[in-house]
């Protein structure tokens, strides 16, 4: 990061001189680049890429380059290449902070992976570069209640309360699975399991 100045002179045999200064900085730092978006395994809205790019002073990020691959093409900007790899060079603000907003229509089950690497003025390229996979994910998952059927009429909830299924398509992954029972009549209300252990009214 040190700045100095390289002085030519010239003089030729009749003594005339002429003097040149060269300034110039002598930068062999690397910059950082880092993905924020997307940020998740998995995502089931349209995202823009997002980042930070940073480079220790005087150093400066002179360019940022994405790279939206799946299995087997990268995307150009405006359209899905079999030219593998296709770096994408971001515009716009790159530093500390670069978006980039010329995406893909992400497919449902869709498994894609985002690179970016940074470079300086001085040509010196982040290490490591960032990469992030995320599935795209807009499919709902699958439920239903085995037991006890619908208006069936129950004497015995000890043995085993409720029973059920629940599933996601692949490659989507099934998170958690939540029950709620509620009183229905003059005086509704919800069982409350942790706590009161008792129905707590609407």
């Amino acid at each position: 990061g040190q700045s100095y100045v390289l002085r030519v002179q010239l003089a030729d045999r009749a003594l005339n001189a002429r003097t040149t200064d060269f300034a110039f900085i002598y930068d062999a730092s690397t910059p950082s680049i880092s993905i924020t978006l997307p940020n998740k395994p998995f995502h089931n809205v349209p995202i823009s890429i997002t980042g930070s790019a940073v480079d220790l002073s005087p150093g400066v990020v002179a360019q940022v380059q994405l790279r939206i691959s799946t299995a087997t093409q990268d995307w150009t900007g405006t359209a899905w290449t079999n030219t593998v790899p296709t770096w994408i060079n971001v515009t716009g603000g790159l530093s500390p902070n670069w978006t980039y907003t010329s995406t893909p229509a992400w497919v449902n089950a869709q498994s894609y992976t985002i690179t970016a690497v940074s470079s300086d003025a001085a040509h010196n390229v982040s290490n490591p570069i960032a990469t992030y996979a995320f599935i795209y994910d807009t499919s709902h998952s699958t439920q239903s209640i085995t037991w006890p059927q619908s208006n069936a009429r129950v004497r015995d909830l000890q043995t085993e309360q409720v029973r059920g299924l629940a599933g996601a398509a692949a490659p989507s992954v099934l998170k958690k699975v939540e029950v709620r029972v509620k009183r229905l009549g003059s005086n509704p209300a919800y069982w409350e399991p942790v706590g009161t252990n008792n129905f707590n009214t609407v």
